[in-house]
Order: C-alpha cells, then sequence, then structure tokens
C-alpha cells in the first residue's frame, strides 16, 4: 500500500524534522535542551572564529562547530517498504556525545517523539488516502465469512 517514493518523502521529511529539533532548537532526542559546555570548548564556540566554525551557532548550544555532523543526516536506501535515515560518517561523534549526556540517538529512542509522531501521521495520511481509492464511500463490499 505504501510504495517506494512514499518512504522516499518520509525520509527527507524525517531527516528535516531532526535537523530542526537537534540543531535549529537545540533539543536533545529526549527532547531536554542540551547541556552546557566545558567552561574551555564553550569560550572557544561563543568567539566564533574556529576554523571552519559556522558562525551561526556560535551561541548555541547544539552540537554544531563545522556543521558537518549537521550535514551528515543522510536519507539512505529507501524501498517499497522501509527508508534509513541516520549519520553515514559521524557514528564516532554520536557516541562521543551521547557520552557526555548530549543525546543524538539512542537504541531506545532513535528520534525525537515528535518525529515518530509525524512519522505516524504521514503514514496513517498515506494508507487513508490508499484505501479511500480502493473502496470509495457508497460502494457496497461482500465478504463471505466462513468456510
Amino acid at each position: 500500500m505504501l510504495d517506494r517514493n512514499f518512504f522516499s518523502r518520509l525520509g527527507m521529511k524525517v531527516r528535516k524534522d531532526v535537523r530542526d529539533h537537534l540543531f535549529e532548537k537545540a533539543r536533545d532526542v529526549k527532547d531536554h535542551k542540551f547541556k552546557t559546555y566545558s567552561t574551555e570548548y564553550g569560550k572557544q564556540k561563543r568567539k566564533g572564529s574556529g576554523k571552519r566554525q559556522d558562525s551561526k551557532y556560535a551561541s548555541s548550544l547544539a552540537p554544531v562547530f563545522s556543521g558537518d555532523l549537521k550535514n551528515d543526516l543522510t536519507v539512505v536506501n529507501p524501498t517499497n517498504n522501509s527508508v534509513q535515515v541516520g549519520w553515514v560518517k559521524s557514528g564516532g561523534k554520536i557516541k562521543s556525545l551521547n557520552k557526555k549526556g548530549r543525546f543524538i540517538t539512542t537504541s531506545d529512542q532513535p528520534f525525537p517523539k515528535g518525529t515518530i509522531r509525524m512519522i505516524m501521521r504521514e503514514a496513517k495520511r498515506a494508507t487513508d488516502k490508499k484505501v479511500k481509492a480502493k473502496f470509495p464511500k457508497g460502494k457496497v463490499i461482500r465478504l463471505p465469512i466462513g468456510k
């Protein structure tokens, strides 16, 4: 009922939603504000003049310095029944941030709850649309029961 086109579009929506939650709103996957940086690192980040630093995030607690982590969130391999969204090259950064209590993704909560609700809403909307097209209102459907 859902197809590769649906999962491809869903993957892009998930990517946008997760990036917005983690990097623009500066909230972790558990929907808490990110913890403050160490004094030394925070001072360096606030200067906004580090090599390759994205100065837009200089005063933010979001885990963005150069933008590499943010840009690495990728939609991979949409199929007729699934899509993968994740970080391709930044696994070490994710582990390090998680150890510091700055949760980007965890095994028990891969996405923020709002993103999970959005996924369910999109799947329901697409499924309802397909069902309505297959079984238009007013059409009588007889289903034999038994035998």
